[in-house]
């Protein structure tokens, strides 16, 4: 008779997490289960680390890992790369690409990965960051724009090819906005003499005056000189009526010109939450209790950046750290239903903000106490060494920042991708 399966459901780093920490504590258990990951693709991305990827903060190998390389792969412990189609949750069975899989109990881990296109916007008119190729893509178009500016006499068409916007002023756009300038002012220093620095232009657009959130003014103050000291122009309460390939438009009238333009501020929704429970794209996250169960399931937990627990109060920023922490919480927790021992609720650990500012260079934010620069960059890597998911990992990690800080890291800027997709297109035809 097969033993009861535990399976875990995701393609996110908490996928990764709760299965690591499964996998250490099957043995504990009082009778034999058997665990097993789920994913659609083969690995996970640190989203937070694609701004620091593109600046050569870190290199491509700390951006992600292989779903294999998690754990031992042993009889009980397995992996499949699968879609889900449908959860049957009273059957306690999961139709999948590979055929119908059993499950004693379920955790999803989901994330957002379905991005919509903005109405009235052609594809080639803005760019959107969110996993690998997208920053593959941008480093390609911005190595494109400065080769094409070298030899443009046109003073318009050379102020747009080097003009660099990002539109939304939320995490994740300052973080691109300070790596796009760092990236660019530093292949200027190093690979092209014939570019004047002081042609370079970068905007952040805020149009619903986000940098005002944070009500620390030893953050805001940082921020904005760090932004300041970066040559980055800051446009506040500017409505973006019109992006075309050369410039933005903004509701007064007004206009800027930009080659390359970034929207950070994209809907987006969950696959796996959409698949489910059949929601139309409207299902955006999931109420979950301090133990990490869904509502009114007692066998189903979930865990990631969609899980939502209303006990835990707002403003805790959800970093890997957050969701190390909670993929340990649910993985005691199931251990702990299977054993009959009572179970723990989720308390976050010591919580620190980090912001990544460009190229070795950090905020970090603490009880009021605000530290920026290389200082804040090191111990924000660091956070990331200590959550990667093995031995080897860790190691491979605190080597890389090693490496970065001595100057020993080799990063490529040839356009490889635009090569590789250029053959694709030759072989298809």
């Amino acid at each position: 008779m097969a033993s009861p399966k535990i399976v875990v459901v995701g393609n996110s780093y908490s996928a990764a997490a709760v299965f690591n920490y499964l996998e250490s504590a099957l043995v504990t258990l009082r009778e034999p289960y058997d665990l097993l990951l789920i994913s659609g693709k083969n690995h996970y991305i640190n989203n937070e680390l694609l701004s620091q990827y593109l600046c050569d903060s870190c290199s491509l190998e700390d951006t992600c890992q292989w779903f294999r390389g998690v754990v031992f792969l042993r009889p009980g412990v397995s992996y499949l790369e699968a879609d889900i189609t449908n959860i049957d949750f009273q059957a306690k069975t999961l139709l999948t690409s590979k055929g119908v899989i059993n499950y004693q109990y379920l955790i999803l881990a989901p994330e957002n990965d379905v991005f919509e296109e903005i109405s009235g916007k052609s594809k080639g008119d803005y760019s959107i960051v969110k996993n690998l190729s997208d920053v593959l893509k941008l480093r390609t178009k911005i190595l494109s724009n400065l080769e094409k500016s070298v030899f443009e006499n046109d003073e318009e068409a050379k102020q747009s090819l080097l003009s660099f916007s990002v539109i939304g002023s939320d995490r994740q756009g300052i973080q691109l906005i300070c790596s796009i300038s760092d990236f660019v002012t530093r292949l200027l220093k190093h690979y092209y003499p014939e570019i004047k620095k002081s042609s370079l232009k970068f905007n952040l657009i805020d149009e619903n005056d986000l940098l005002a959130l944070n009500k620390n003014p030893y953050y805001n103050n940082k921020l904005l000189y760090n932004l300041n000291k970066k040559n980055i122009t800051l446009h506040t309460k500017s409505k973006v009526v019109k992006i075309d390939s050369e410039q933005i438009d903004f509701s007064d009238k007004d206009k800027i010109p930009s080659g390359i333009t970034i929207l950070t501020q994209i809907n987006s929704y969950s696959s796996l939450l959409d698949t489910i429970f059949n929601s139309n794209k409207s299902f955006k996250s999931c109420n979950v209790d301090l133990y990490m169960k869904i509502e009114s399931f007692d066998d189903v937990f979930m865990i990631g950046e969609l899980a939502n627990s209303l006990d835990l109060g707002e403003g805790i920023q959800k970093t890997n750290l957050f969701y190390k922490t909670q993929a340990k919480v649910c993985a005691l927790n199931i251990a702990a239903k299977i054993n009959n021992l009572t179970m723990k609720p989720f308390k976050p650990d010591l919580q620190m903000e980090f912001i990544s500012l460009g190229y070795r260079n950090s905020l970090l934010e603490f009880k009021n106490i605000c530290i920026d620069g290389i200082v804040a960059w090191f111990m924000h890597r660091l956070q990331f060494v200590f959550c990667s998911l093995s031995w080897k990992k860790k190691l491979r990690a605190f080597v890389g920042l090693m490496c970065n800080i001595l100057g020993l890291s080799d990063f490529e800027h040839m356009n490889i991708y635009e090569l590789k997709s250029s053959k694709q297109v030759v072989k298809n035809k």
